[in-house]
């Protein structure tokens, strides 16, 4: 990513030869991430949204397995984040569904939902 924005979804997706790809996460205006981004174990992005950001942390496991957490930061390693980045609002966490009414304040737009089955089959949801 360059200090000016980010690439566009279809470049990345082309250039890895992707099936599927999806952006996660938040950007501002310039194509930054606005909250924090794990690989590989480590934060390769990490810019704090400040006390009004509801949302938390999307991540895997090493092995694969989805977490969704509150923390951010060195406290979502901890927790064993691997790859991840935040996302939010939370809808349904370990099939109980979150309090979130209307639209969470967060506005209508495309919106991306993903969840991972039992047996580790993870699925998204896009709507644009």
């Amino acid at each position: 990513m360059g200090s000016t924005g980010g690439e566009f979804v279809t470049d990345i997706a082309r250039r890895a030869k992707a099936k599927i790809a999806v952006n996660g996460g938040g950007f501002n205006n310039s194509g930054q991430p606005s909250g924090y981004v794990y690989k590989d174990g480590k934060i390769i992005w990490a810019r704090n949204r400040g006390n009004k950001w509801a949302g938390g942390t999307i991540g895997f496991t090493k092995e694969g397995v989805m977490i969704l957490t509150k923390s951010t930061g060195k406290k979502a390693l901890e927790e064993g984040v691997y790859h991840g980045v935040d996302f939010g609002p939370f809808l349904i966490v370990n099939g109980k569904s979150a309090k979130v009414s209307g639209n969470g304040g967060w506005g209508y737009a495309n919106r991306t939902a993903i969840a991972q089955r039992k047996d580790g089959i993870v699925l998204f949801l896009v709507i644009d």
